[in-house]
């Protein structure tokens, strides 16, 4: 199995690296709060999906309908 660089990470692995970012820093400090993930074709491109994950800072990802199908096909 080949290590890909950050550059070329598929994005769907960012925005779970940031949802696992946000739970652990919460369960650290203090154990409450929340995660909302929010997802929806995006207006400013075709194929794209929009992804905001919120937490205390939210944090939006735009990934294309190749990225799913990288995603899906592993």
């Amino acid at each position: 199995m080949s290590l890909e660089s950050e550059d070329t990470e598929n994005p769907i692995h960012q925005i779970f690296d940031k949802i696992e970012d946000i739970l652990s820093e919460t369960w650290q400090e203090t154990g409450f709060g929340q995660v909302i993930i929010e997802s929806e074709r995006g207006k400013s491109g075709k194929n794209k999906i929009q992804v905001t994950v919120k937490g205390a800072t939210y944090y939006r990802y735009h990934i294309s309908d190749a990225d799913v199908n990288e995603w899906n096909a592993k």
